[in-house]
């Protein structure tokens, strides 16, 4: 039998997950926190197991979005939880983009968003990025008037920017938006900047969070959205019952209790990340502008594989074959990762020469 014959024609646009190994390699691929959570939440995940034999009790479930609004300055009627900001990205797509639909998005920004649409049979409709990877303005907001679904990654993955740098910006985009308005703020433990306190003046929004950097639990699938009661009521509609593990919701209420850990392994990243840019900018490298736990450099050809062969895993964003150069995002990483890397990528720079 084909199969494939039976399979919706634009999941097959679109290519299969595959998971990277970590042992064995110096991963800095997927922007990852390289630093533990503290003791006090490893106690919560220790906690957990008494509920392990139990689907979500109520109780779990409230207790954690009071501790996500108090995070937030936000009502418990605004949050909605889901198992990881991507499958939170996937409803929103289930719940408003189909064929005949338009989803607007960044030229190069998370893959998640165009995959999302293509699968639905929504076209897309990219927002261009200058040479330096930023947007104007008044292209962000022509496209909202058209856009069913808006996808903005505010700081942008792969390229560690701010697109949106107000709140008075962003309400130029909303006033004018003909759909829903997504504001994918994964890194905002690293920039300080939202946009969530617009929820309660625009209902179409939708800000979505991840516990996956700043507060390192990437492993434990936990994300929640910023949005107004109706959108949630419609969102519960698209999720499955019990999708998120109470583990990840225990362990996540005591994390944002202690939220200060977040921002202090922020910190710390981020001057590890400044060190990293001073050794490649020294090698005569362009090194672009980062708000995250990312950084995107300019290197020679075959650099993103040579890296590879020698077990650094980086993200290729795109390869400039006419101008002799790739573009690649490095993540944060430990001391001793870090110092392999840069071992690495300096003997390729210098074959280059």
């Amino acid at each position: 039998m084909n199969i494939r014959s039976l399979v919706k024609k634009t999941l097959l646009m679109v290519e299969p997950f595959s998971v990277e190994p970590i042992e064995g390699y110096i991963r800095l691929s997927l922007n990852e926190n390289p630093t533990l959570p503290p003791m006090v939440v490893k106690t919560a995940y220790e906690k957990a197991w008494e509920y392990v034999n139990r689907y979500t009790p109520l109780e779990i479930l409230e207790e954690f979005k009071d501790e996500v609004s108090l995070y937030n300055n936000a009502s418990s009627h605004n949050i909605f939880v889901g198992p990881g900001a991507d499958t939170i990205l996937t409803y929103i797509a289930d719940a408003f983009l189909w064929e005949g639909k338009v989803a607007s998005m960044l030229r190069y920004t998370y893959p998640v968003y165009a995959e999302e649409t293509i699968k639905r049979g929504a076209k897309i409709d990219f927002i261009p990025m200058d040479e330096t990877f930023s947007s104007k303005l008044e292209d962000i907001v022509e496209h909202a008037k058209k856009a069913d679904v808006l996808f903005l990654c505010n700081p942008n993955n792969p390229t560690g920017n701010l697109v949106i740098f107000t709140r008075e910006e962003m309400e130029e985009v909303l006033k004018v938006s003909k759909g829903i308005v997504v504001v994918d703020e994964a890194y905002y433990e690293f920039s300080g900047f939202s946009v969530a306190s617009l929820v309660s003046k625009y209902d179409n929004l939708i800000v979505v969070r991840t516990f996956s950097k700043g507060f390192a639990m990437a492993g434990l699938r936990i994300g929640y959205a910023i949005t107004s009661p109706e959108i949630v009521d419609i969102l519960s509609r698209v999720s499955q019952p019990y999708v998120v593990s109470t583990t990840s919701m225990v362990v996540a209420t005591e994390a944002l209790r202690y939220s200060r850990y977040a921002y202090e392994n922020a910190r710390r990243l981020k001057d590890s990340l400044y060190k990293i840019k001073q050794t490649l900018m020294g090698m005569g490298l362009k090194v672009y502008p980062s708000v995250t736990n990312f950084l995107v450099v300019e290197a020679p050809p075959g650099t993103w594989k040579r890296l590879r062969r020698n077990r650094v895993l980086t993200r290729l964003i795109y390869a400039d074959v006419e101008n002799r150069k790739e573009v690649i995002r490095i993540s944060a990483g430990d001391r001793i990762s870090v110092s392999k890397f840069l071992k690495v990528f300096a003997d390729i720079v210098l074959e280059d020469k």
